[in-house]
């Protein structure tokens, strides 16, 4: 493919963010309920463009979120890795994104959204949602976790 001028060429960047990134990521606002956890511990595993995000559960195992959906851009020290999907025979639309960004001690600015649309279910009682959760992950041993593939 050949670029209509120098100005259409984007400057390739090397992934300085590959690796396995781990930490906690805190709600805003913090939840109201007791039984709710404070924070929603995460692992990210960075190649690339390719993304896993796994969550840790209530069991300690920690568990691949939409296997194969996560995509990751990288641009220098800063990434987004997102997933769009939506149910198969049920009625929701789903967004999971971070938006991250190194800092000067080595650990990744994480801002985490997810938005929930139920519009097409078409039931009063099913609510569209959000949630917002922000925290610092360090990088991890790639010894210490899967990376991605």
């Amino acid at each position: 493919m050949q670029l209509a001028s120098a100005a259409d060429a984007e400057t390739a960047t090397p992934h300085f963010l590959d690796g396995n990134w781990e930490g906690t990521l805190n709600w805003a606002p913090p939840p109201t309920e007791h039984n709710e956890p404070a924070g929603m511990k995460v692992r990210l595993h960075l190649y690339g463009e390719k993304a896993e995000v796994f969550t840790l559960g209530e069991d300690r195992r920690w568990k691949e979120i939409k296997p194969g959906k996560f995509k990751a851009v990288q641009y220098n020290f800063d990434a987004v890795i997102f997933a769009i999907d939506s149910s198969q025979g049920d009625c929701w639309d789903e967004t999971w994104s971070f938006a991250t960004a190194l800092d000067n001690s080595n650990r990744l600015i994480t801002r985490f959204s997810r938005v929930v649309s139920n519009v097409r279910c078409m039931k009063p009682d099913y609510e569209s949602f959000g949630a917002q959760a922000a925290g610092l992950m360090t990088q991890q041993p790639a010894e210490s976790a899967y990376t991605a593939h």
